[in-house]
């Protein structure tokens, strides 16, 4: 019985591949065919269906932190000494609050509208926001990084939840900053940046529903992460642990239909024009 020949490995064929070519070519094919092979389990574990939404975040939003933790404290120098004024400033200030109320409020009118088959998904949009401000506000009390306009006093790696406390000057007194109903102010909840989750919360929202615009929510996400950094208002490692946590919260909300669904009436489409781009699950968010 004739035996099935097996199949060589991608290293091997990559090494094989073309033995015409200069060796630095081949030992270049080899390396990469080497890399995917090495990394084809930890790919498989990542891109797994029905849990890739949270698993890519977190590893990409915890190596990203890592890496700009080191780099926080240069970066807000930098920032405290950019001067910025005029009408840039202006607009910067005004498009860092997409994801705020004003913004919500907006699409929440344009889509009823524009597109009254997609009014039931206001539900989700309004449930992705509040779960995700909800989950970034315990973060920042729990962590209690102060911001970078406390320099002066902190270093950029400082954190004192849960038990650091800062010296407010009497009648206050030293308090945790974990004690949000004391008058401490948020100077000691930059981790993770709250604006900017929001944004991406709004984001994966609209992408879903008008997916063809994607570049534009991403842009504005964006914009909110780098506008929060120049601001002297969060670190780099804020706005990056802001943005994971806002896909990891509001993806599987928003892609659910977790609010939407407990209305009755015939479910809405999927796309405002009932048309689905081939191969890709109509309601996955390109981010």
């Amino acid at each position: 019985m004739p035996t099935r020949p097996s199949t060589p490995s991608p290293w091997k064929a990559a090494r094989d591949y073309n033995r015409g070519l200069t060796p630095p070519v081949r030992w270049l094919h080899a390396i990469a065919a080497a890399l995917r092979t090495a990394l084809a389990p930890a790919l498989g574990w990542l891109n797994t269906p029905g849990q890739r939404f949270w698993r890519w975040p977190i590893l990409l939003g915890t190596l990203g932190v890592l890496i700009l933790w080191q780099y926080d404290a240069a970066v807000a120098e930098w920032a405290r000494n950019l001067r910025l004024g005029g009408d840039f400033r202006r607009e910067l200030e005004a498009l860092q609050q997409f994801g705020g109320l004003g913004s919500l409020v907006l699409v929440a009118v344009l889509v009823w509208t524009l597109t009254p088959a997609n009014r039931r998904r206001l539900a989700d949009l309004a449930a992705a926001a509040a779960a995700t401000g909800l989950a970034t506000y315990i973060g920042k009390i729990l962590i209690g990084r102060p911001r970078p306009r406390m320099h002066e006093t902190y270093d950029a790696g400082v954190i004192l939840a849960p038990t650091g406390v800062h010296p407010f000057p009497p009648p206050l007194g030293p308090r945790h900053a974990w004690e949000f109903w004391q008058p401490i102010g948020s100077d000691f909840w930059s981790f993770p940046s709250s604006h900017t989750s929001a944004a991406v919360a709004l984001a994966v929202f609209l992408a879903v529903l008008y997916p063809r615009a994607r570049w534009v929510w991403i842009t504005l996400v964006a914009v909110v992460a780098l506008a929060r950094v120049l601001f002297g208002a969060h670190y780099p490692s804020d706005v990056v642990a802001g943005a994971a946590l806002g896909v990891i919260v509001a993806v599987p909300i928003v892609t659910s239909r977790v609010a939407s669904r407990r209305f009755p009436g015939r479910p809405p489409p999927n796309r405002p024009d009932n048309r689905e781009p081939r191969g890709r699950h109509p309601e996955t968010p390109t981010l």
